[in-house]
Formats: C-alpha cells, structure tokens, sequence
C-alpha cells in the first residue's frame, strides 16, 4: 500500500501551537515579572550593570493596561548611605502600550519620598 503524497495527515488544517505558546507567555508576563525570583533577578542586574550603589524595592505589580505599583523603594550609594527612598509609587505605564513603542509612564504619582 503507497501513501497518497497529497495527504498531509491534517497538519495544513492545524494552527502551529507556536501562536498559541506566545500568547500564553504574553497572559502570564506580568504575573512573573511581579514575582519575588524575577524582581530579585531584575534588580540584581540593575545593580550589577548600572549602579555604584544599591537599589532595592520591596513590592512590586505589574499589568498590561492599568500601570506599575511600587513600595519600598531606596536606593544607597557605593558606601551603603541613604540617597532616596519612595514609599510608593504608582504609574500609568501600560507594558500593552510600550509594546506598541509608545513608552510613557502617564500619570504618576510618588508618595513617602526622602531625599
């Protein structure tokens, strides 16, 4: 018995599951980057590769349309002395928006800072 060459056994008519993967990952991506592994990851490289000093944030959320909430925020210099600290801060970054290249952080709002 020979194979009929024009049978695909279905695989045109199936979506590749590659679309529906990105979309998953997309769903979940401000759920992870508000964990306590990824913000450690993030601020790590931050200090790292950025700073002289020391930036840590306590808690942090993340959503794809209604911004970014921050507490806990100081950052210290290489000699480990105060330089700011925020106790709040709370934007409209939208992560859909950014992804559309409009960056902007709308309307923020800092609260509990010390210089």
């Amino acid at each position: 018995m020979t194979a009929d060459p024009s049978d695909d056994g279905g695989a045109a008519t199936q979506k590749p599951a590659g679309g529906r993967v990105r979309r998953i990952v997309a769903a979940v991506t401000p759920y992870v980057l508000g964990t306590e592994a990824a913000r450690g990851m993030i601020l790590d490289r931050i200090n790292r590769e950025y700073l002289s000093g020391r930036l840590t944030i306590q808690e942090w959320s993340f959503s794809w349309t209604g911004g970014i909430e921050m507490r806990g925020i100081e950052l210290k210099d290489a000699s480990d002395a105060h330089v700011l600290s925020v106790g709040e801060l709370t934007s409209g970054f939208s992560m859909l928006r950014a992804l559309r290249g409009h960056i902007g952080l709308g309307d923020t709002e800092l609260s509990g800072v010390d210089f």
